[in-house]
């Protein structure tokens, strides 16, 4: 079966089964934090989605370590014990990215990060207000200060980056005159 399709499946009835159980929120808060530590420590996410060489409970000891100081929630824990079973553990990061985004779409929730060369408070809010009042959903903004990008700012979201940096502009420039420079050897 195609690792797109088994993922989605497995996501929508985790989605399913955590409204079924009340526990949305929860759940997808604890994602969130798994995720990240996924993406951050390569041993914990090796060690949770390993086929072999770790038994199960050191790896549910590893995610209730993950979420701590809050329980583990039982629907997790029931995901994993799931995949574990049907031999999918290797599946349960995406099936969680899955899960993220069916929360996301079916809150109109939309994750954004936006890159400023100094702090920018004042960005996020027009960010925020164009979304909510064109796309009707409410931005998550997570904002990074880069001072490399000289000023202006990049925007990402969906897969999609706008970058509107002096730094992009310069380095433009900068291409543009070594091409005419080129030429006219």
């Amino acid at each position: 079966m195609n690792s797109g399709i088994l993922t989605e499946r497995y996501a929508k009835a985790f989605y399913d089964f955590a409204v079924e159980r009340g526990q949305l929120d929860c759940v997808y808060d604890q994602c969130r934090i798994i995720l990240s530590a996924m993406s951050s420590e390569a041993k914990f996410r090796k060690a949770v989605l390993a086929k072999e060489g770790i038994c199960f409970e050191t790896k549910l000891s590893l995610l209730e370590s993950a979420v701590a100081p809050e329980p583990l929630c039982e629907e997790l824990a029931r995901l994993l014990t799931l995949m574990h079973r049907n031999g999918r553990q290797e599946y349960f990061r995406l099936v969680l990215l899955g899960f993220l985004n069916l929360y996301r779409e079916e809150k109109k929730l939309i994750m954004v990060q936006v890159t400023t060369a100094v702090p920018d408070i004042e960005m996020d809010g027009v960010i925020r207000h164009y979304l909510e009042t064109n796309l009707g959903r409410k931005a998550i903004i997570k904002h990074k200060v880069d001072s490399s990008i000289v000023g202006g700012f990049i925007y990402e979201s969906w897969g999609y980056r706008v970058n509107a940096s002096i730094r992009k502009q310069l380095d433009l420039i900068k291409d543009a005159l070594t091409d005419y420079n080129k030429r006219m050897v």
